[in-house]
């Protein structure tokens, strides 16, 4: 999937139950470019993405300051409920591995100290995540 990503060229399905907006595939679109410092954002940061036509409709102040009411509000039975999620998404294998074949990711922090990216020294990510044990 990621040398998808990397590589392949975007595509929006026309057959698809779910239509999506031109001002939805234009910010898809350019959050996805594939060059970083063409990416929306990557000029004027948040900024780019608030004055986005996707976002017109929003009044950012008042979200900010937590006055406007979510359209929808799932119902959820604790924080690992995901009975709101679809199934298909639910039952995808992730594949972590990377081109060397290691099926886990550990973060390259060589030559960092703890100035620097002290939030990702010693991250790692198992695929594998025995929700039952976690809880006890």
């Amino acid at each position: 999937m990621i040398e998808a990503i990397k590589n392949d060229e975007l595509k929006f399905d026309k057959h698809k139950e779910v239509s999506l907006s031109n001002s939805c595939k234009d910010i898809i679109t350019k959050l996805l470019h594939k060059h970083p410092a063409f990416r929306l954002g990557s000029k004027s940061d948040v900024q780019d993405l608030k004055n986005h036509r996707f976002f017109k409709s929003i009044d950012f102040d008042k979200l900010e300051k937590r006055e406007i009411q979510a359209p929808f509000k799932p119902r959820v039975t604790s924080d690992f409920d995901v009975s709101q999620i679809d199934e298909s998404l639910l039952e995808q294998y992730i594949s972590t591995s990377d081109r060397s074949g290691s099926s886990s990711f550990v973060a390259d922090v060589s030559g960092a100290t703890d100035d620097d990216h002290h939030h990702i020294l010693g991250f790692t990510y198992s695929p594998r995540f025995d929700t039952e044990t976690y809880l006890q």
